[in-house]
Formats: C-alpha cells, structure tokens, sequence
C-alpha cells in the first residue's frame, strides 16, 4: 500500500471518528432539548392550574351585591325578627 493511499484511509477513518462523536453529540443535545420542552410543559400547566385556583379563590370572595330592594327587606328583618320568625304550633 502506497503511503498516500494510507494516509488517505486514515483520513477517512479519522473523519468517521469525528462524524460519530458529532452524531453522539447531537443525540445528547436532542435528549436534552426534550427534558427542556418536556420541564417547560410542566412548568406551564402548574402555572395554568394556579391560575384556576387563584381565579376559584377570588371567586369565592366576591359577596353577592344586594339590590336596594333586597337591602331594605334585609333591614326590615334585622329591625324586626319577632315578625320574621317562622310561627311554630304547639
């Protein structure tokens, strides 16, 4: 074998060493590319179920506003519970 014809195997044999460790390289930059969108996935639908809970909390605290009406019944009631109370038979 002619010495430029074994420096070029040799050529070729170091450029699919280098070819290889890329790949592997790309594969493990794939991987983590997916445990990254994977962690972001998470991270989103925690943040959408706190926003549910946060929106079911404050929901929660909204006191129902009484009409005028409604108001003047209820001060009526207050100002007079013996008229109000449920007439119970012996």
């Amino acid at each position: 074998m002619k010495k430029i014809e074994k420096d070029l195997l040799d050529g070729i044999k170091e450029a699919d060493q280098d070819r290889e460790k890329y790949k592997e390289q790309i594969r493990k930059l794939e991987k983590q590319i997916t445990n990254t969108e994977t962690k972001l996935i998470e991270a989103t639908l925690q943040r959408d179920r706190l926003t549910e809970q946060l929106r079911v909390y404050r929901n929660s605290l909204v006191k129902v506003q009484l009409t005028e009406r409604d108001q003047e019944i209820e001060d009526f009631r207050a100002k007079y519970p013996d008229l109000c109370s449920k007439n119970e038979e012996p």
